[in-house]
């Protein structure tokens, strides 16, 4: 396997590092008399295009401690005063924009985030025990006094629109982390319970569940938290679920160093770093893991920090300050071999029928075949290691409704079979009604401004509405329609070749049929992130003068169409 040792990796995150503080400096209000000092989101304070300050950009603290206390090739700023006064700041103002109730806002005003007051305390403890010994007592008095209502909060309420793990094991690294810090056992117990909770829901499979399914992109910062947890526990039966979700994983990092994307159940096409290079001391698969993502974010053929927007690009880069951390702890130690990826072996194959999706290797090419959003094909050159093909399946309009095949089902089955020469994957998915307009309009804006600052501030109509009208509308909705998808995907040494099958139910026909390379039809705002693979897949084919045949079948009621075998 070709890619970055400890060492090298260990520069490429100081180096990344290094060059993304001026951007986060630059997000931040430096001025000492202003009233939004230490504020990093300069949407807020600078644009003024809102009212409200989204707290999870204070995360931003825990980078601008690293680069000032670590002396590292190409950092200007160690140790710099200026730095470690901005800082202080930093810190300040997540203080002092606390709730009454112990949470913070991160979306809208009077939010009250379970998920960025988890977040921004894990970071917070962190930023504590780095540098809290050169700021002011009274600060850090307040700043203890802070984290402990944030830890409250957390134990007090709890998210309810959805089950997403890395929300609730980044709740129990903060909540470890502040009964380490306190030494209060409260927190561990509330923390224990969510670290239960996950370990519950996590499939026999490996993976771990963000809302309704697998999603290997948002397992590595799931991983990337687990790593916090079992630093703070040594927690042994931790780390044998970490190996399972490894073992997992290690199937979905293609030839090009990327991972995951549209056919994860968030689409979520990014590598965070800072757990897998933890665990990489003691599963020799995360070192492989590592190995080869940090190569593809090194390359551009993944979805690195110079890829995102500030929001994800301050996750990101706190992820590179736990993956520097780890490395720095395991210099000088060499590694004494890894194991392959399997998309590095000649001939492998598994089906994952919880995850409902399944990867075959030939010598030549690597497939991801995922019937749990509807069909979705990713072919790769593993000699070029570039993407050869993708389908991320179909739109069309069917009775003025826009209709799609790439929804997250819940119960698409995906058949494997074997020959002799040849294997062949299969599965029936159906269309799927889905929205197009998830834009705010003023009135829409205003209403919801309306709603957050009156009703909003009951914590039962908060959640209610993020719940059914956000998450339920947008990320969750699933309204099937009588229209089926039968695609089968056939390999063998000769290449790859595509059969779609379309079963219509009804006796009205879909119009504009199209089939796209790369395309997404829920809301998530951590997916459609560039990566070099879009450029050669990002096409539409209308699929035009379509002619349907009556199927042959007891009640005469289907009609069918099949496309032509397509050769990859």
């Amino acid at each position: 396997m070709s890619g970055m040792t400890p060492s090298q990796r260990l520069k490429y995150f100081h180096r990344n590092l290094e060059q993304v503080t001026p951007r986060l400096l630059s997000a931040m209000d430096r001025c000492p008399v202003s009233a939004s000092r230490g504020c990093l989101d300069r949407e807020y304070w600078a644009w003024a295009t809102k009212e409200f300050a989204n707290i999870d950009m204070q995360r931003g603290v825990l980078i601008l401690a690293y680069v000032y206390t670590t002396n590292f090739a190409g950092n200007k700023l160690f140790q710099q005063q200026a730095l470690l006064q901005w800082l202080k700041w930093g810190v300040d103002f997540w203080i002092k924009h606390q709730s009454k109730q112990g949470g913070f806002d991160h979306l809208y005003p009077c939010e009250n985030s379970w998920m960025a007051t988890a977040f921004t305390l894990s970071d917070m403890i962190e930023t504590y025990h780095m540098v809290a010994e050169k700021l002011p007592e009274s600060l850090q008095e307040s700043w203890i006094s802070t984290m402990q209502k944030a830890g409250d909060f957390l134990c007090r309420y709890d998210e309810k629109h959805g089950f997403i793990s890395n929300h609730r094991a980044g709740a129990a690294a903060a909540l470890l982390g502040l009964a380490n810090l306190m030494q209060e056992d409260r927190y561990a117990k509330q923390a224990r319970v969510f670290l239960a909770e996950i370990f519950a829901k996590q499939s026999d499979e490996g993976w771990f569940l963000e809302y309704e399914g697998a999603d290997p992109g948002y397992q590595t910062l799931d991983t990337h938290y687990q790593a916090r947890i079992y630093e703070y526990t040594d927690d042994e039966n931790v780390l044998l679920n970490v190996k399972k979700s490894i073992d997992f994983l290690k199937w979905f990092i293609h030839p090009d160093g990327s991972i995951g994307g549209e056919y994860g159940s968030r689409n979520c096409p990014h590598y965070f770093p800072g757990g897998i290079e933890k665990f990489a001391q003691l599963i020799p698969e995360a070192e492989s893991i590592a190995v080869c993502c940090t190569q593809g974010i090194a390359d551009g053929t993944s979805c690195g920090i110079k890829d995102a927007d500030i929001r994800n690009e301050l996750v990101m880069a706190t992820s590179y300050v736990y993956a520097a951390k780890a490395l720095e702890e395991r210099q000088g130690c060499l590694v004494d071999g890894f194991p392959i990826l399997p998309w590095e072996k000649d001939n492998s194959t598994i089906v994952f029928k919880e995850a409902g999706v399944g990867v075959h290797v030939t010598p030549n090419y690597y497939l991801v075949f995922s019937a749990a959003k509807g069909g979705v094909v990713k072919i790769f050159d593993k000699e070029k290691k570039k993407l050869k093909f993708s389908s991320c399946g179909y739109t069309a309009k069917l009775q003025r409704h826009d209709i799609t095949t790439h929804i997250l089902q819940d119960n698409n089955e995906l058949i494997k079979t074997v020959s002799k020469n040849h294997v062949t994957y299969s599965c029936i998915v159906p269309f799927s009604r889905f929205r197009t307009d998830r834009l705010a309009s003023p009135w829409l804006l205003w209403g919801f401004r309306f709603f957050n600052l009156t009703f909003g501030r009951l914590r039962i109509l908060n959640d209610f509405v993020r719940k059914y009208l956000i998450i339920g509308r947008y990320l969750k909705h699933k309204k099937n329609v009588e229209l089926l998808l039968h695609r089968t995907v056939q390999m063998s040494e000769s290449g790859v070749t595509i059969e779609d099958k379309l079963i219509n139910k009804t006796a009205v026909l879909p119009s504009c049929l199209v089939e796209h390379g790369f395309f997404s039809t829920i809301y998530m705002a951590s997916a459609r992130y560039f990566r070099q693979q879009d450029v050669e897949q990002s096409w539409s084919e209308v699929v035009d003068n379509v002619n349907w045949e009556r199927a042959v079948s007891p009640d005469d009621s289907q009609r069918f169409l099949k496309r032509p075998l397509r050769e990859i």
